[in-house]
C-alpha cells in the first residue's frame, strides 16, 4: 500500500482509552451525574434535571390536593381523605374484631344451654326462655365487616339447604 492508501486507524491503546471514556460516561449517566464534558451536556443535563424536577413537583401536589377531571369529578382524591377512610375502615376493623373474640368467648355457653333447654322441652319438660343470655348485635350496630361475614355465612346456609333438598330429590327419585 501506497502512503495515501493507509487508513486512518486508531491504535488498541486509543481503543481502550476511548472505551474507557465511553465506560466512564455511561457509568456517571445511570448515577445520575451530569454530563460535563461540554457546555452542550451541561445544558442537556440541566434541561433534563429542570423537567424530572418539575414532574416531581406536579406529582407532589397532585398527591397533596388530588385532581379533578374536566367532567368536575374526582380522578385522584387528595392523600389526606385516603388517609382519614383508611383510618375509619381500620378503627372499624378493631372493634370487629373485638366484637367476634367477645362473642367467640361468650356464645358457645349460649349454644349449649339453648341446646339443652329444646333438647329438655321436646321431651316434654317445662322450659323458660333464659334472660340472661349474651345481647346479640342488631344490624344497625353491626360494622361493615360483620354484615359481610353475615352475608357469607347466609350463602353457606342457603347452598346448604339447597343441597339437602337435592339430596332428598335424588334418593325419591324426582329430581331430574
Amino acid at each position: 500500500m501506497t502512503e495515501k492508501q493507509t487508513r486512518n486507524r486508531r491504535t488498541d491503546a486509543q481503543m481502550l482509552a476511548h472505551f474507557k471514556a465511553e465506560q466512564a460516561r455511561l457509568e456517571a449517566k445511570m448515577a445520575g451525574k451530569p454530563d460535563t464534558t461540554s457546555e452542550n451536556g451541561i445544558i442537556k443535563s440541566l434541561k433534563r434535571r429542570l423537567r424530572k424536577t418539575q414532574t416531581e413537583l406536579r406529582a407532589a401536589n397532585l398527591t397533596i390536593n388530588g385532581q379533578t377531571n374536566s367532567d368536575g369529578g374526582v380522578m385522584r382524591k387528595p392523600i389526606a381523605d385516603t388517609i382519614l377512610a383508611t383510618q375509619a375502615r381500620m378503627e372499624s376493623q378493631i372493634e370487629t374484631r373485638d366484637r367476634a373474640n367477645e362473642f367467640q368467648a361468650r356464645l358457645p355457653m349460649d349454644v349449649e344451654r339453648l341446646e339443652a333447654l329444646i333438647a329438655s322441652a321436646e321431651q316434654g319438660d317445662t322450659v323458660e326462655f333464659p334472660n340472661d343470655l349474651t345481647k346479640l348485635s342488631d344490624d344497625q350496630d353491626k360494622t361493615t365487616e360483620q354484615h359481610e361475614a353475615s352475608a357469607v355465612i347466609s350463602q353457606a346456609d342457603d347452598k346448604a339447604e339447597q343441597d339437602a333438598i337435592d339430596a332428598k330429590k335424588r334418593q325419591n327419585g324426582t329430581f331430574a
